[in-house]
């Protein structure tokens, strides 16, 4: 059975909103080359994915085969095209059509009312630089970024250190989880500032559903990595579903140099599989030339 590794981005492959070192796509490489597929699935839109991972696309994109791109929780699915070095949509979920504009409208405002309220009635809110674009529609998931999506690397760390400190997420994810505007979704915690929203079974196990958008991960024995893995982290619901088919296959990292020791884990298993079956066909060829022998 052909092999594939699903990788968050954010946080696992590259720094939240940076972009990926050339020692993890190197790493990247290397796997493919000892016989894993290679997937990516993101909270994320396609656009980020492609800035951020632009090192692997560069270098690597013209020799691998069978890549495979999961943005936005793999509500949408893109493959790789070595020849042409493009990406070509095979699917692509609507939250509008799922909810209906009415819906969708009052989870937008609902969400602007709770930014305007965390900008003017908490004392770490005047901490923050506020940027713009607080509210992301990504067309199968809104994503609501507390300090808006144009902050600046100093600006997210800022809010990091805040948010580690408060738990200014965890707690709102609480307060959103019990507002009827948000019935009928999940809300998780994405990235290093934001949340993911999003219809019940569109988390990263989306992909892997038995859905009519069919992504062909089916024929695989699957292998993921990601960092929000704890409960209401939006890798939470792949993580478990992978562990419960394998519990050696599902890997929490806490960072792209973490992420390299897990690929090198997963080299070290493929050299020590290697061994196993180099091994075994030397004893037959030994058992074909000793029964030769004793004829």
């Amino acid at each position: 059975m052909k092999k594939i590794v699903l990788f968050d981005m954010d946080g696992t492959l590259t720094p939240a909103r940076k972009a990926m070192t050339i020692d993890v796509a190197d790493k990247l490489f290397m796997l493919y080359k000892a016989g894993y597929d290679i997937g990516i699935i993101s909270g994320s839109g396609m656009n980020y994915i492609v800035e951020q991972c632009e090192v692997f696309f560069k270098k690597y994109g013209s020799r691998i085969e069978d890549l495979k791109i999961y943005p936005c929780n793999g509500t949408k699915y893109f493959t790789w095209d070595s020849n042409k070095a493009k990406l070509t949509q095979q699917y692509c979920k609507s939250i509008r059509s799922e909810l209906g504009p009415k819906k969708l409208k009052k989870l937008i405002n609902a969400l602007l009312k709770y930014q305007i309220d965390l900008m003017n009635n908490y004392e770490f809110s005047e901490r923050f630089n506020y940027t713009g674009t607080f509210v992301d529609y990504r067309e199968s998931i809104i994503n609501w970024c507390p300090i808006g999506r144009n902050a600046n690397a100093i600006d997210r760390a800022v809010f990091e250190d805040m948010d580690s400190y408060f738990k200014i997420r965890e707690k709102f994810a609480k307060v959103l989880g019990k507002d009827s505007s948000f019935s009928g979704l999940s809300i998780k915690i994405g990235g290093a500032t934001s949340f993911d929203i999003y219809p019940y079974g569109w988390d990263k196990t989306f992909p892997l559903n038995d859905n009519k958008h069919k992504s062909d991960l089916e024929d695989y024995e699957l292998f993921f990595v990601g960092d929000k893995c704890k409960i209401g982290g939006n890798d939470y619901e792949i993580y478990e579903h992978v562990k419960a088919i394998n519990k050696d296959n599902s890997f929490e990292t806490h960072g792209p140099e973490y992420t390299i020791n897990i690929i090198n884990t997963l080299l070290q298993r493929w050299v020590y599989n290697l061994h196993k079956v180099i091994k075994n066909i030397i004893l037959e060829i030994r058992l074909v030339l000793l029964n030769g022998h004793a004829r």
